[in-house]
Order: structure tokens, then C-alpha cells, then sequence
């Protein structure tokens, strides 16, 4: 199967795989020895995910919401022992939330954490921007800034006079 994702002008390939490896890095890290990390990637509908589940650590419930913020140390001493700044997963929501997409975090303490992000696939993008454009004339986002000119340049090759408060032949 196919998986088609859209990113952003202004956002490569190696931003892409910073989030990946970034959540890898952190689940093998905070992982037993003997743990396991799985990855999952795959599409649902619209959407394309990405998945990093570990059976290490685990992340206190209180604390959850707050690993996203920059700087931001879980407050344990192997996760201390391990270094890092704290920049990695705030790193990774930014670039998650450039895309339009969302993380999500399901963890235990001593049972380990499954991190979930959710990205818009390229069809649906396209879709919204094309309704953006003959609802508003505009788009709202980069994505959907991005898909306009795909839309543009495509109705013009097909001949289309493109008023996007209503198609015209």
C-alpha cells in the first residue's frame, strides 16, 4: 500500500525524519535493556501515522503534558543520567504541528509509552484547499498554500478558467 503524505514548502525530508528518529532515540533510550521499541506507519482514511511504542520507563501522568514544552526534564534519575536538553520533543511538536498534524502520548510508569502523530495525507490537503478557495477565495494555512498552487498550476493545464467561487469552463 501507498502512503502519501504533504509537507510544506519550507519543510524537508530531513525535518521528517528528525521527528521519527527523535522518538526512536527517546524509546530505545528510556527503554530496559532487554525492551523492545516497535514502529508503525500506515494510513487511515485521510490520515497518515507514525507510531513509536517502547516498554521502557514509562512517563508519570502528571508530567505528560508537559514533555511537549521546551526544556522540560522528566524529573527521574535515569532520565537525568541520559542527557539531552530537553528540546527534542518540543522540536517534534513544532514540526508535527507545521504539518497540520497532532501528536498524542499514551504512557504507564514501568510499562513504557506509545507516542502517536497523526498527519494529513495529501488528498485530503488538497481537498480542503479547494474548498477553502470556493468557499473564501483563500486558503487558511501553509498546507493549504501549498495545495493552491498545485490547484492553480492543475486547472490550468486542463484548460479550466479557475474563479474559485465557482469553476468556469
Amino acid at each position: 500500500e501507498q502512503i502519501d503524505y504533504a509537507i510544506p514548502r519550507g519543510l524537508d525530508r530531513n525535518q521528517m525524519e528528525r521527528i521519527v528518529a527523535n522518538l526512536i532515540t527517546n524509546a530505545i533510550k528510556y527503554s530496559r535493556e532487554s525492551g523492545h521499541v516497535d514502529v508503525y506507519i500506515g494510513s487511515i482514511r485521510d490520515e497518515v501515522y507514525v507510531k513509536v511504542k517502547d516498554d521502557g520507563i514509562g512517563i508519570d501522568k502528571d508530567q505528560q503534558e508537559k514533555i511537549f514544552e521546551r526544556f522540560y526534564r522528566v524529573d527521574d534519575s535515569r532520565a537525568r543520567q541520559s542527557g539531552g536538553r530537553g528540546l527534542g520533543l518540543a522540536i517534534v511538536k513544532e514540526l508535527v504541528d507545521l504539518q497540520q498534524g497532532a501528536i498524542s502520548l499514551e504512557s504507564t510508569l514501568a510499562v513504557g509509552s506509545e507516542f502517536t502523530i497523526m498527519f494529513p495525507s495529501e488528498k485530503k490537503i488538497l481537498r480542503q484547499a479547494l474548498y477553502e478557495l470556493s468557499t473564501d477565495g483563500r486558503t487558511s494555512n501553509a498546507l493549504t498554500e501549498a495545495a493552491e498552487e498545485d490547484l492553480t498550476e492543475l486547472a490550468g493545464r486542463c484548460g479550466i478558467m479557475a474563479k474559485w467561487k465557482g469553476l468556469q469552463t
